[in-house]
């Protein structure tokens, strides 16, 4: 015959909880993680929001102007990306305008939009590396957007101001 022992004291008891507890809450006592048939799997919930992150916001720093640079407004084209972020003219009056072209074997050019995204100039393509100079006719006051035709990610701002 076998005989079962009951502890008594507080081990005894801890062990009955922690049993009775898992029981009671649906868990295998089985070691190793349970699992769940296909068909029995709940989808996963997101259970905690995380914040987002919040950048900064850029700063814009002025490039000077090359040095040998022959235009009224200046252009640099390198690494398939304009180094200025924002260039200047002034209003009624045409200028020139020069394409400092860093990039060797890869084609660029430069477009002015208006604000309806008009083009109002357009130079030829011209593949590098070059400094190129346009004429552009005069422009009325305003902001406009100058971009490369070829590689429509290098944009930029043009202000043109009396």
């Amino acid at each position: 015959m076998t005989r079962s022992t009951v502890r008594s004291g507080k081990a005894g008891v801890v062990a009955l909880v922690l049993v009775a507890g898992g029981l009671a809450a649906g868990c295998d006592a089985s070691p190793g993680p349970a699992t769940a048939s296909p068909s029995e799997a709940a989808p996963a919930t997101p259970t905690e929001v995380l914040p987002t992150e919040v950048l900064p916001t850029p700063v814009v720093t002025p490039v000077p102007t090359p040095e040998g640079a022959e235009g009224d407004v200046v252009l640099t084209a390198a690494n398939i990306a304009f180094l200025e972020a924002q260039v200047t003219a002034v209003a009624d009056a045409p200028f020139t305008l020069q394409l400092i072209h860093k990039d060797p074997g890869i084609p660029h050019g430069v477009e002015i939009r208006d604000g309806a995204g008009r083009s109002v100039f357009r130079s030829e393509i011209v593949t590098g590396p070059g400094a190129p100079v346009f004429d552009v006719p005069a422009l009325e006051a305003g902001t406009y957007v100058f971009l490369c035709p070829v590689h429509p990610n290098m944009t930029g701002t043009l202000v043109v101001d009396s």
